[in-house]
């Protein structure tokens, strides 16, 4: 948890205190007024009806669950509360905690910890700033997605995030209040996190004395609307925060009908724009990196740069071409573009990072007729390469990109470090906030997140070599980017044909893949913030970017459509051709333009060629007629109106002619699919099945998919329908009369077997049906059908999450074995269900290996969210019968506990001090700068953070195994950092060590736990005496100390023992 400096003192203004300030203040508005005049209510969702509260507790719930007639004496309705249950699950909650509290917490009033990513407001002049409102949170991105899933806010938009941090010790709470409803919309979200609580809500009407509470438990959402937002006041009294409480709260704008648009358009919409960025950092984040830069005082970036002198190059580019230069170009300090009269690129290669004999041999290899030329310039060799052979297309630099890396990693031995490290972003960092141009904010919040995401890249997770592009030593990923920037206005098909390229010889890792994104974006801030102006098109870019954080991947890989770019230059051309056109070519020019507004979802200007073409008696083909009906579900609102629209249409193409085909039924399938809750929706696709085979069309794996969906249009459990079980008869017959193999016919084929297997985990619950579907994927090579690695990840996870529930081992350990790691690697989320399911069936004979597998998975590393498999998987082994284990058994479990210690060695913050100080020392008398970079790394790595129940763990393996050395290590361990560890260590790893400290003869070692488990006021402690006065070897002084802690004993238990 990251707190400011002045986190720790009061902010509170005017009337509002905290136990830091109220004892200067002569106020108690921390306390509703609960007096015997006021009536309070509770809020019971089922009914959506505000009960007194004395008659709720005297039924133990709302009486109208017990049928008992109200009265308004009783209860009354309130409307504008809308109650999610359990919002996110537990290690949703973790996860988002781990974001939260990694950054910057400042104080507010009340007591209360806060962290803001939104406008500046002055509500009094009703005054807005923008500047640093850099947008919203990454680990956001999912939360708003998440929460438009819900019909009430499925159209929300965020413009702020606002978490604050409630704590019992400061007094935290919120005096009833109405969020501003001059610029703040009607609903107010708020997610709770870490406690439950109870939100007030006092009604406007000064007369009234109700006072509502509203049940909130940890990891609920909550929607305030209506009534209950305009209406009444809402607030978090003091005596409701009972542990820490953390409220994620999401405001949106007023509506287009509202003052605040009417007078603020332009501004309106650059909120918006903003808040769909998800590359946000909080105010606190920003005021911290602005104040750490101006302490450390960088003034400039230590950069290698190589000063040329471009009429040199210019006249050895003459002296050698023989060519007259046109224009001339500088790429970058290396790389120089020339037109003459053929298009040449002159590159320079530095002696120091490669020898002239490699360079030959790499351009041989690379096939690239360049000369190299007998003159150096600044110790760097000289090559000039005709443009025109093999780098004019964008497919041709992507072949030349991966040659280049191919043979440059063979041929130059190049040792792995992270080029981008805290010393590069601190300069970075330092550049931006110099020149602080006006854009400075939105570049230093993308630093920032970059790095966030940079810093976390593992040692050879990408590759390092020599650049083309720059001649620099670093990630090969790097290449791809400078190109895809080369050119903004084909961004785009940059991307595409020079990754098609790249890929047709080296194949992008998943890594490289999940880190394009980032990549491009830091490209994008350096090439902003380089130039004295905005480049207009760079920061578009960047803004989109912002908003799709995974743009590039995506398009990479298919998942996600390009967008139309209205009046751009496929209209423009559209416009022009179709004044000189034939008709033959007009019937192929409206097809395509049609199509294309179709794909691109602008299914009304789509709709508006259609007309056109139908007045002009230009024919429709069925590639248009297919995008069209695919597109029904955004041209018609309802249902019915929607087949109906389809029925039209496929009239027509009756009427013309025109056959339909494969494609023609499965857009028809997806338009009923995308009708979750028609009646009709199961009858027509049978029905349109039968007249598909009419056809003599045969379905596909996407049609049967598009099926699925129809018969389950949502998530409800217990369905009894068999259409599953004949869906798969059925495609196991074809596919042996296929010649046991299906063929991809259609680009919705992919989806067929991650919705068999949702449906028939997550509606029907039927393993033998999930176990049936993952063998008929695993035949033959089914498994390319389904290509995207997020939905093959869920189709295992659904899929393990069923048979851990409801298989048997005999069933479930040989399946997890064929898949795990080298097909599937689960989330943390299936490794705790896995550990569940070995300790439910009591499987001994894997619990040392699941050890080793969680190593190969990667699952014992210093990450804090995986502390907790460590802390479940060391429980599995301690509630494994352990009077019966063997002695082998208990070596290696034993074994494990050090694995661990050694992983992780245990230092204090005084030991962590010294070492941070020792290191300085050394680092100041190493001249090796790859060894300084190294320590710094090291040093920015996470601290694995032990708890008392890891270390109760570990003791009790270690006292089983007779290891008292490492056991009381860590016992004393516990005692010199117990203010800062969660949890006490356990009864049962203290009295595993007493016994111990008994039977080796360590009496003094043996009291000292006695006065400890007394201090804990275990239930424990008669046994603990009772044990150690059964012992021969005390003497007169040991068993005065004994008595003592009899004596002070506040336990019964303890003082029935009859010590000697």
């Amino acid at each position: 948890m990251e707190l400011s400096a002045s986190s720790s003192s009061c902010a509170c203004k005017g009337i509002r205190s905290c136990k830091l300030c109220e004892t200067t203040k002569d106020n108690n508005n921390y306390l509703i007024n609960e007096s015997t005049t006021n009536i309070i209510y509770i809020y019971c969702d089922t009914c959506r009806q505000a009960i007194r509260m004395d008659i709720y507790e005297l039924n133990s719930q709302c009486p109208h669950h017990n049928n008992i007639d109200n009265n308004n004496d009783i209860s009354f309705s309130l409307d504008g509360i809308y109650l999610v249950p359990d919002f996110l699950d537990e290690d949703e909650e973790n996860n988002l905690l781990n974001f939260i509290d990694n950054d910057i917490w400042i104080a507010s009033q009340s007591g209360r910890l806060k962290q803001d990513f939104g406008i500046k407001i002055n509500f009094k002049k009703q005054t807005i700033k923008t500047k640093y409102f850099t947008g919203m949170p990454m680990y956001s991105k999912n939360l708003i997605q998440r929460l438009q899933t819900y019909r009430l806010i499925d159209d929300f938009q965020s413009v702020e995030l606002c978490n604050l941090d409630y704590n019992i010790q400061r007094g935290s709470h919120i005096d009833p209040h109405i969020d501003d409803t001059w610029i703040w919309g009607e609903r107010l979200i708020t997610i709770n996190l870490l406690s439950n609580t109870i939100l007030s809500l006092i009604p406007n009407d000064k007369n009234t004395n109700k006072i509502i509470y509203i049940p909130l438990p940890r990891r609920w959402m909550i929607v305030l609307y209506g009534d209950a937002r305009y209406e009444y006041k809402h607030g978090i009294q003091r005596q409701h925060i009972q542990n820490r409480r953390i409220a994620v709260t999401f405001r949106e704008l007023t509506g287009k009908n509202e003052k605040f648009y009417e007078e603020n358009k332009d501004l309106y919409e650059r909120i918006i724009r903003i808040g769909k960025r998800f590359t946000g950092i909080s105010v606190g984040r920003f005021e911290k990196i602005v104040t750490d830069i101006n302490a450390m005082m960088i003034d400039k970036m230590d950069v290698d740069t190589i000063s040329i002198d471009e009429n040199q190059i210019k006249e050895l580019f003459k002296s050698t071409c023989k060519e007259n230069i046109s224009s001339f170009e500088i790429f970058n300090s290396s790389t120089y573009l020339i037109n003459a009269e053929n298009k040449y690129q002159m590159k320079l290669f530095s002696h120091s990072s490669i020898s002239l004999e490699q360079l030959q041999t790499i351009l041989s290899l690379c096939q690239l007729n360049g000369t190299i030329l007998d003159t150096s310039i600044n110790q760097s060799y000289i090559v000039i390469f005709n443009y025109n052979n093999n780098l004019l297309l964008n497919k041709q630099i992507g072949h030349l990109l991966a040659q280049w890396r191919l043979h440059t990693r063979n041929i130059i031995k190049i040792s792995w470090k992270n080029p981008f490290d805290n010393e590069w972003f601190n300069q970075q960092y330092t550049l931006i906030i110099n020149k602080k141009k006006n854009s400075y904010p939105f570049l230093l919040s993308n630093l920032f997140t970059c790095q966030e995401q940079i810093s976390s890249i593992e040692e050879n997770q990408l590759e390092i070599g020599l650049l083309w592009n720059n001649n620099q030593q670093t990630f090969y990923l790097m290449d791809l980017i400078l190109n895809f920037l080369i050119n903004i206005d084909s961004f785009i098909d940059n991307i595409k044909e020079i990754i098609n390229g790249y890929e047709e010889i080296l194949q992008l890792t998943n890594d490289e893949l999940n880190f394009l994104d980032t990549f491009v974006r830091l490209q994008l801030v350096l090439l902003l913030n380089n130039q004295e102006t905005d480049d207009d098109k760079q920061l578009d870019l960047l803004e989109q970017l912002c908003s799709n954080v995974f743009f590039v991947r995506n398009l990479d890989r298919s998942l996600v459509q390009r967008t139309w770019k209205d009046n751009g230059l496929a209209e423009q051309m559209f416009e022009e051709l179709k004044l000189t056109a034939t008709s033959e070519q007009k019937i192929r020019l409206y097809n395509s333009f049609a199509s294309g507004l179709f794909k691109y979802n602008h299914a009304e200007k789509a709709m508006i060629i259609i007309d056109e073409m139908k007045q002009n008696n230009i024919s429709i083909d069925l590639i248009t007629y297919n995008y069209l009906l695919r597109s029904t579900s955004l041209i018609k609102e309802t249902y019915d109106t929607r087949w109906q629209f389809m029925i039209e249409y496929l009239n027509e193409m009756k009427q013309n002619s025109i056959q339909p085909n494969l494609r023609t039924f499965n857009s028809i399938f997806y338009t009923l699919r995308r009708c979750s809750l028609y009646e009709r929706g199961p009858t027509l696709a049978l029905s349109l099945l039968n007249e598909m085979r009419q056809y003599g069309i045969e379905p596909s794996l996407g049609t049967w998919a598009h099926i699925i969906m129809i018969f389950y249009p949502n998530d409800q459990i217990g369905y009894d329908t068999q259409i599953l079980p004949q869906i798969m008869d059925e495609l196991e017959k074809q596919y042996e009369l296929n010649g046991k193999q299906f063929q991809w016919r259609d680009i919705d084929d992919r989806e067929f077997f991650f919705n068999i297997m949702f449906k028939a985990t997550v509606n029907c619950r039927d393993v033998d049906l999930a176990k049936r579907i993952h063998r008929f994927q695993m035949t033959g090579s089914n498994s390319r059908f389904i290509p995207d690695g997020f939905k093959e990840q869920m189709y295992y996870t659904n899929m393990f999450r069923l048979l851990f529930r409801f298989d048997i081992p005999e069933h479930v350990i040989p399946l997890w074995e064929s898949v795990v790691p080298n097909i599937y690697s689960p989330s943390i989320n299936i490794i705790e269900d896995f550990i569940e399911f070995i300790s439910t069936w009591n499987i001994k004979d894997y619990y040392v290996r699941l050890w080793s597998d969680l190593i190969l998975l990667g699952f014992i590393d210093n990450k804090q969210n995986n502390r907790r498999i460590i802390e479940r998987y060391l429980t599995l082994l301690i509630n494994n019968d352990q009077e019966n284990l063997s002695n082998e058994q208990i070596k290696q479990y034993a074994n494990i506990a050090r694995q661990i210690l050694k992983r992780f060695p245990l230092t204090s913050d005084e030991d962590e001090q010294q070492i941070d100080d020792q290191q300085q020392q050394q680092q100041k008398r190493e001249v090796n700068e790859e060894q300084q970079q190294t320590k710094q790394l090291k040093q920015f790595q996470s601290k694995f953070q032990y708890s008392g129940q890891l270390l109760s763990n570990l003791i009790y393996l270690l006292t089983r195994a007779d290891d008292f050395d490492a056991s009381w290590s860590l016992y004393e361990y516990y005692f010199l950092n117990k203010n800062i560890l969660i949890n006490q260590l356990n009864e049962i790893s203290l009295m595993s060590l007493l016994k111990l400290s008994i039977n080796q003869n360590r009496i003094d070692y043996a009291l000292n736990i006695v006065e400890k488990i007394n201090e804990f006021n275990y239930e424990c402690l008669s046994d603990a005496l009772d044990l150690l006065n059964r012992h021969e070897n005390l003497d007169h002084k040991d068993r005065q100390r004994l008595r003592t802690i009899q004596k002070n004993s506040s336990l019964e238990s303890a003082h029935l023992v009859k010590l000697v």
